[in-house]
């Protein structure tokens, strides 16, 4: 899943400092937060210091070439060549990034500028405000070679459009992208840990082969946030980008019908659910593994065994042997 993949040490929350131990990116998951003051993992040292590598990578620079690889507010001395540079952007959710050049004296060199995949129609490059003609098509590198004095400025436009882009095995399920952000469906509240309260369900989309201007629709007053239009089944859903959404359920995926489609797999999700009552009338006993009260009720015992819960659904790990009594 080019996307977005499930991943460690991705995030932390802003309003405590919270650090993910994993991030799921499932349809209805959460992430999973370590404390850390009684679980500080390696995983929890290494996504605080995930966030101190952020400047890697933003430019390289090779004899008489600087690349600019990521828009993000920053100064880069370039010793070498005796230029000074200094990044200003209004992303994530803008669309503009400017860099303005320092230098002793003038100093011939090639900017090169990246143009990502995702910045298509309405992509422009400026130097001193005149525009830059002939850009190349993405992904491409725009290269400007000329003499640079000092006050300098180059300005970049990357707009961000809405796009789909689906699993390598299934074209009818897909993430939704502004440009490159990652839209994630915000489902609510995460459950209370512990409880017994299911993780709620994304809804199906029924948008299949629809322009996505239809049914998508932008916050008139929250930049970044857009919401379905009558096509959530069984309903619409606002989709924020994912790095905002802290201790909420949240879908990243999305399964993607036609009105045709949508019926043939209503009948097989009812057949399936007929299925499972006939399976509950034939049932003597059932226990859930993980959770408390039930194993109590059935006299759950063992050795070198302990409780686990992933994605929301508890189980139970052992090393040597765990038993219940179950009537017959």
């Amino acid at each position: 899943e080019r996307a977005l993949f499930n991943h460690v040490l991705a995030s932390i929350d802003p309003s405590d400092g919270s650090t993910c131990y994993m991030v799921p990116v499932g349809r209805g998951a959460r992430r999973e937060y370590a404390d850390m003051q009684k679980s500080f993992t390696c995983c929890v040292g290494s996504g605080m210091e995930s966030h101190a590598l952020h400047a890697l990578g933003l430019y390289y620079e090779g004899g008489d070439r600087l690349w600019v690889n990521l828009y993000a507010p920053s100064t880069a001395d370039w010793t070498a060549a005796g230029v000074r540079l200094e990044m200003r952007t209004d992303f994530p959710e803008g669309e503009t990034a400017r860099l303005e050049l320092r230098a002793a004296q003038p100093k011939p060199f090639t900017l090169l500028l990246r143009r990502p995949a995702w910045a298509g129609e309405g992509f422009a490059v400026s130097v001193n405000g005149e525009p830059v003609k002939d850009l190349p098509a993405p992904p491409a590198y725009v290269e400007l070679q000329r003499t640079w004095k000092d006050g300098d400025t180059v300005a970049v436009v990357l707009p961000k459009s809405l796009r789909l882009e689906a699993t390598p095995d299934n074209a009818r399920r897909a993430a939704i992208l502004w440009g490159p952000l990652v839209l994630a469906g915000d489902l609510g509240p995460e459950p209370e840990r512990g409880s017994r309260q299911p993780m709620p369900e994304a809804p199906a989309l029924l948008a299949a082969e629809r322009p996505r201007s239809e049914w998508l629709k932008p916050s008139a007053d929250e930049p970044g946030v857009f919401r379905t239009h009558g096509v959530g089944r069984d309903r619409d859903v606002d989709l924020v980008p994912f790095y905002r959404l802290h201790r909420r359920s949240s879908t990243a995926y999305w399964d993607l019908y036609t009105p045709a489609e949508w019926e043939k797999k209503s009948a097989e999700i009812a057949a399936e659910r007929e299925r499972q009552r006939q399976l509950e009338r034939r049932t003597v006993a059932f226990v859930q593994p993980g959770e408390m009260q039930p194993e109590r009720d059935f006299n759950q015992q063992g050795e070198e065994t302990s409780v686990v819960r992933v994605l929301g659904r508890p189980g139970r790990r052992g090393t040597r042997w765990f038993s219940f009594d179950m009537p017959v």
